[in-house]
């Protein structure tokens, strides 16, 4: 689980700190920060995963526009059952030869070292507290080699934290009807999110059961999913009755609504009730007020005792439902940077309005 992220340098974050609890709903104008903060929770994780270099992920253009440094620093807190980790980067922007290096990386885990690579020396510290030197490579993490030696274990247990963090923002639109194999994570858009439920569904044979459940709840038209192997290819088949007659259909023949809604689903039941961090932008962009208000009831039931949700949405229906208690509010300063707060101090003259009336009346552009 994420607690909390650490930006400075980085486009409009500047000495910028967000604190998460299991669920949040991020709210704020365009261009206020909200997608940059998601963004670069996925930039870290990608590069500690060790499948992407400094120049790739952390572009010299990413810098904050009216600060002259070429220095950026990033923190990400998490914590599991057992313990609390930092972790801590700064990455330099030379001009000649034109890179970005590491000057520092660092992982703590309740408050002790247990790697750092600081000015090209990086050390490891297994769980005895024994300390290894590693030979080093600047332009990518130390963290993404951690051995699977028995003897590492916090740092296998960060990892582990690190790699079930996932970003989905659905585009029924681009979600495809044909199946691949040993597919188990949904892409930024879930255009694989047929190639995901098949994987999921043999693995958690439960998940197709809640889904199922959950789906028929929102139509009582729908029977079941299945999978059908057609001209050589494997399908995510639809079945429903009209009139006592079976009909199915591809996932491509299904609304726009009707995809979005099952890969929700789909995200609520196969990860986030597996204990997974999920970062949701804008999910609910074909969703109705009627189909929304269901999820996002299921969604605050559940998280309580397993993963967690951070949201973005304009969505009126999931504002007013999540803003009171899950708000996190974001603004843009005249000086340029973000800012965020938990509360806010709304006049007692506009306390009768809903937050979504209150943001389309645009009387929360006022707070600084």
């Amino acid at each position: 689980m994420i607690k909390y992220l650490y930006a400075n340098n980085y486009k409009s974050l500047v000495n910028f700190r967000i604190e998460f609890d299991q669920l949040n709903l991020m709210i704020g104008n365009n261009g206020t920060g909200k997608s940059s903060v998601l963004k670069l929770i996925i930039m870290l994780r990608d590069f500690i995963n060790g499948g992407s270099r400094t120049l790739s992920l952390f572009l010299p253009g990413s810098t904050t526009k009216w600060m002259k440094s070429e220095v950026q620093t990033f923190e990400l807190g998490l914590e599991d059952e057992k313990y609390s980790y930092s972790y801590m980067l700064e990455v330099a922007h030379l001009s000649d030869p034109k890179q970005s290096v590491v000057l520092l990386e660092r992982v703590q885990c309740d408050e002790k070292i247990i790697y750092e690579m600081n000015q090209g020396k990086a050390i490891m510290v297994d769980d005895r507290g024994d300390t290894k030197e590693l030979l080093v490579d600047p332009t990518i993490s130390g963290v993404g080699f951690v051995p699977q030696d028995g003897v590492h274990t916090k740092l296998s247990a960060f990892r582990k934290q690190i790699d079930s963090i996932i970003l989905c923002s659905p585009m029924p639109s681009l979600m495809q009807n044909t199946i691949q194999n040993d597919v188990f994570m949904p892409n930024i858009n879930c255009t694989n999110i047929a190639s995901v439920y098949s994987g999921l569904v043999q693995i958690e044979p439960q998940v197709y059961n809640d889904l199922i459940d959950a789906l028929k709840r929102y139509n009582p038209t729908f029977i079941r999913t299945r999978l059908d192997i057609r001209n050589y290819n494997k399908y995510l088949v639809f079945d429903f009755k009209y009139n006592d007659i079976e009909c199915n259909y591809l996932l491509g023949e299904l609304s726009e609504g009707e995809k979005t809604l099952f890969a929700l689903n789909l995200i609520l039941y196969g990860f986030i009730k597996r204990g997974y961090t999920v970062l949701l932008d804008e999910p609910d962009n074909y969703v109705s007020l009627k189909e929304i208000q269901p999820w996002c009831i299921n969604l605050e039931d559940m998280i309580e005792d397993n993963g967690q949700c951070l949201i973005i949405s304009h969505h009126p229906e999931v504002i007013d439902f999540l803003a009171e208690t899950r708000g996190k509010w974001f603004t843009r300063l005249r000086s340029g940077e973000s800012k965020v707060r938990d509360k806010l101090d709304i006049d007692e003259n506009k306390d009768l309005l809903t937050y979504s009336q209150m943001i389309s009346r645009g009387y929360l552009d006022e707070i600084e």
